[in-house]
Order: structure tokens, then C-alpha cells, then sequence
């Protein structure tokens, strides 16, 4: 009897031990090298992942100015990308500013459905920015 919880407390640290590194990177996944980005993403992940499943508009509402804000910073951030990818990079980050905008007119005065949209809109047009990035 003790060898078998013996076994299963080991099955378990081992499984622990496992998935921990996986988990680590994909958290590598979403660190940028630009500050203005991570502090942003620290801002979007919960909203997108927790908030947003959950239907919390009056919380997710209330995070837009925030968003606007750490928007504007990404904005004025200096990017260091390579000449031919400079252009569509820039297109990209045009885009997600516009979609930013768009998500802190409809926190404002939109109803909760186009909330909705714009935030999923918001979270693409960032992926999309970011993914240019690499």
C-alpha cells in the first residue's frame, strides 16, 4: 500500500515537472522586446482570457481609457525592424492604433455586442502587430 502511494506521488511530480517547462514557454511566447508591448499585453491578457469569457463589460468598459493609453505609447515607441519588413510592420501597428481607437469609442457609447467585436477586433489587429514584429 505504501509503495503504491509512493508511485502515485511520484507519477505526479514527474507529470509536474513535465509540463512546467511548457508552460514557461508559452510564456516566453508572449514577452516582447519592446516594454510599451508587455505592458500593453499585461493589460489585454486578462481582459481577453478572463474578463471577456465571462461577459464583464462594465469592468471591461471601465480598462478603456488604460487601453488608449498604453496604446498611445506603442505609438510613439521607435521600432527597430528591417528595412524591407519596416512597411508592413508600420501598416500593422496603424491598424491595431485604429482598432484601439475603435474599441474606446465602443466602450463608450457602443452597445455590448459591437464591445464585443471591437475588443476581438483589438486583440487580432495586436496579434497580427506583434507577430510582425519577429
Amino acid at each position: 500500500m505504501k509503495s503504491f502511494f509512493f508511485i502515485t506521488a511520484l507519477l505526479i511530480c514527474l507529470l509536474s515537472a513535465l509540463t512546467a517547462p511548457a508552460q514557461e514557454r508559452k510564456d516566453e511566447n508572449h514577452k516582447f522586446n519592446i516594454e510599451e508591448i508587455n505592458r500593453f499585453h499585461e493589460l489585454l491578457h486578462p481582459v481577453w482570457h478572463e474578463q471577456y469569457p465571462k461577459k464583464e463589460w462594465t469592468r471591461i468598459r471601465s480598462q478603456a481609457g488604460e487601453f488608449v493609453s498604453r496604446k498611445d505609447a506603442i505609438m510613439k515607441v521607435r521600432l527597430r525592424t528591417k528595412a524591407d519588413n519596416r512597411a508592413a510592420v508600420e501598416e500593422r501597428r496603424q491598424a491595431f492604433g485604429a482598432a484601439v481607437d475603435a474599441f474606446a469609442r465602443a466602450a463608450k457609447s457602443g452597445s455590448d455586442d459591437e464591445l464585443s467585436r471591437a475588443l476581438a477586433e483589438m486583440h487580432d489587429r495586436f496579434e497580427q502587430f506583434t507577430e510582425s514584429l519577429k
